[in-house]
């Protein structure tokens, strides 16, 4: 706020509180010589049109003057911002956190969790007991993907050989991560082939 809108300001509520006074007493009015000047004007009307003169040309004065030197306006806070939900973005976190060439129980279980979700998706889509699925699944008859089908095919987790697993790394990948996705992606067709 610049330091003249004050002023404007005050000024312009003591002309409103000094014309609301006109209006009420007597007193004050008497002190406006309004009838010497409607006597020099020759009318009422010529009064009234003088004021809407000044209103008028105080309000362009104003304008101009805003449009001169810009409105000063305030700027509001930034917005705290949330990034926004992806899916799947713990499962990748975890993923990230396991380690490259050593396997973990964390492997087995993300192995294990995956191959239960491929048994109820076979179950699911071909309409089938959770035997006759467990079976597809470790027939690999569940997918055309080989990779995908070999990763799920037994309950315990395979661990490649360390050759495979610094090659993937050299390559800038986590061979894990690379076989899940794989077979995440294979699940993924699953859903496509039921909808």
């Amino acid at each position: 706020m610049t330091p003249e809108r004050p002023v404007s300001r005050a000024l312009a509520f003591a002309a409103l509180a000094f014309a609301a006074f006109v209006l009420v007493s007597p007193v004050v009015a008497d002190l406006v010589p309004t009838a010497a000047v409607v006597a020099r004007l020759g009318n009422d009307y010529l009064l009234v049109a003088a004021f809407a003169a000044f209103a008028l040309a105080a309000t362009v004065a104003v304008l101009l003057a805003r449009a001169a030197t810009g409105v000063a306006e305030a700027t509001p806070p930034a917005v705290e911002g949330v990034a926004p939900a992806s899916m799947g973005r713990e499962v990748d976190a975890a993923l990230d956190a396991l380690p490259p060439l050593r396997t973990t129980a964390e492997h087995g279980r993300v192995h294990g969790r995956l191959r239960r979700a491929a048994v109820s998706a076979v179950a699911e889509r071909d309409r089938c007991s959770r035997s006759a699925a467990r079976e597809r699944v470790e027939r690999g008859e569940w997918t055309d993907d080989a990779d995908a089908a070999a990763f799920l095919a037994t309950a315990t987790l395979e661990d490649p050989p360390l050759k495979r697993k610094l090659g993937t790394l050299l390559a800038g990948d986590h061979w894990f991560r690379r076989r899940v996705r794989t077979a995440v992606a294979a699940l993924q067709s699953l859903e496509g082939d039921r909808t």
